[in-house]
């Protein structure tokens, strides 16, 4: 999905409505704040969730590495 500026204004004032019960115009600084950080958590989330479907999809292996060596520290 692509994201204008209006549809994540949009976003940030549903936040506000459901997490703090309050308008754009009543809501501190400090809510305008934690609403963008949430609309922009639902995003990563919602990438994060399609980028695991279309490595799922392409059924490509995960190939994990681990040296050893002699020394602890690397």
């Amino acid at each position: 999905m692509t994201y204008t500026k209006e549809t994540l204004q949009e976003a940030i004032v549903q936040k506000l409505r459901l997490n703090y019960g309050c308008t754009e115009k009543q809501a501190t600084d400090g809510e305008i704040m934690k609403a963008c950080a949430l609309v922009l958590r639902d995003i990563m989330a919602e990438r994060g969730v399609r980028t695991r479907e279309e490595v799922d999809s392409q059924e490509k292996r995960k190939v994990h590495y681990m040296y050893a060596t002699g020394n602890p520290c690397g």
